[in-house]
């Protein structure tokens, strides 16, 4: 548990991982930069149900995915990419509720294609 005179401690990983967008890993007021609505929406919306520290869940469950941005969704089949209606249902199981509508704003946001557009014909 972390106390008021002892701020969270991150390997050099870790700190790695979090200097882009986070403004210190050394104390415990820090402000956040650079990360895509997107991400700060979803979040936010996994923090508050978190048990751990911000910093602590986005590098647990977010910043794995942060490299990879603007690529195709792991495990997505090139012959029949997800729409973003069955990735609104994807995100509503892991407890993301979020609308079709707002899948599609925030994968524009993010510089990915329509399924459509990341359809590979063989």
């Amino acid at each position: 548990m972390l106390s008021a005179t002892h701020a969270e401690q991150f390997s050099e990983e870790e700190r790695a991982a979090l200097a882009p967008y986070f403004t210190n890993t050394e104390r415990h007021v820090f402000a956040l930069t650079n990360l895509p609505e997107t991400v700060k929406g979803a979040l936010f919306a996994r923090y508050s149900r978190y048990q751990g520290t911000l910093r602590r869940l986005y590098l647990e469950e977010f910043a794995k995915d942060a490299a990879g941005g603007g690529q195709a969704f792991d495990g997505e089949d090139a012959k029949r990419p997800l729409s973003d209606s069955e990735l609104m249902k994807i995100l509503n199981r892991e407890g993301i509720h979020i609308a079709r509508r707002t899948v599609a704003k925030y994968r524009d946001e993010l510089k990915i294609p329509s399924s459509n557009d990341r359809k590979q014909i063989f």
